[in-house]
């Protein structure tokens, strides 16, 4: 499969929220669903969502939902760190307590 981009990824990649990987959204979706499939969905005068859905038999967004996962990973929403960025955090938090403790324990009043 040709995995040439679709625009000049030096000069758009930053404005895209997928980077360069949206170049190849259209040549993910052929080489998933097969060139006629494809052919019957970019022919169609259906508005896009109908077309879509009529060509390939799921969702627009059901499917842009699978091709990020499968591209990007989805993270969840809302605020949060991941466990990697918690676990850090949790350590950094006890290392700055004992510290702060072992401080306080040596402090004396005069």
């Amino acid at each position: 499969m040709d995995r040439t981009p679709l625009i000049d990824p030096e000069r758009n990649s930053w404005l895209s929220p997928f980077g360069n990987l949206d170049d190849y959204l259209l040549a993910d979706l052929e080489a998933e669903f097969g060139p006629d499939r494809f052919q019957r969905f970019w022919s169609s005068e259906l508005e896009l969502p109908e077309a879509f859905e009529a060509a390939f038999g799921v969702g627009l967004g059901e499917w842009v939902i699978t091709w990020v996962d499968a591209n990007m990973r989805i993270s969840p929403a809302g605020p949060g760190m991941s466990k990697s960025a918690a676990l850090g955090g949790i350590l950094a938090l006890s290392l700055f307590a004992a510290m702060a403790g072992a401080w306080a324990r040596r402090r004396r009043v005069n």
